[in-house]
């Protein structure tokens, strides 16, 4: 039995059209791969010194049941693609980033991983794609609101770039 995984992925230091498509190209090794969103231009949050994102999510399927082992392999990906993570700046530049954002129904509130994701709420760059690769979500959870919520509060900066094609 397979089960939907939904992951955001991230890229603001060059050549992150590169690093995204290796990303995807990684992934897709290790789960059946769905539909991803378009590309997205964010502009960054929490660390606000640093180059935009761009951003998309991606829909897989997995034979896993060990949320753990499916952190592993991103952070191993990451790591490949040539993720250096900052003590400085945690949320600073990065060649990739893949956030696990739900796996089926888990919940899970640990050190090392949270699913839902825990700021996933608050990012439209995840919640707007995130929508783009399954409308179902949007019944799910009140994702529109959320949205609207996030827009209202002066929510981040983001803009569709159109589709993103792995060729």
């Amino acid at each position: 039995m397979t089960t939907p995984l939904y992951l955001s992925l991230g890229s603001n230091i060059e050549p992150s059209f590169f690093y995204l498509r290796k990303a995807l190209l990684s992934l897709s090794g290790y789960f059946q791969m769905g539909d991803h969103s378009m590309l997205y231009r964010t502009a960054p949050q929490d660390d606000l010194n640093q180059d935009y994102f761009f951003n998309l999510c991606v829909k897989c399927y997995t034979d896993l049941f060990n949320p753990y082992d499916i952190l592993e392999i991103t952070q191993r990906i990451e790591k490949n693609i040539g993720r250096q993570k900052s003590a400085d700046r945690p949320k600073g530049p990065r060649t990739i980033d893949i956030d696990i954002i739900l796996f089926g129904d888990e919940k899970i509130n640990e050190k090392t991983v949270t699913i839902p994701h825990k700021s996933w709420k608050k990012r439209n760059f995840v919640l707007i794609p995130l929508l783009e690769v399954d409308e179902e979500l949007g019944i799910k959870y009140p994702i529109t609101e959320w949205i609207k919520e996030n827009r209202q509060r002066g929510g981040q900066e983001i803009e569709c770039l159109g589709e993103f094609t792995l060729g």
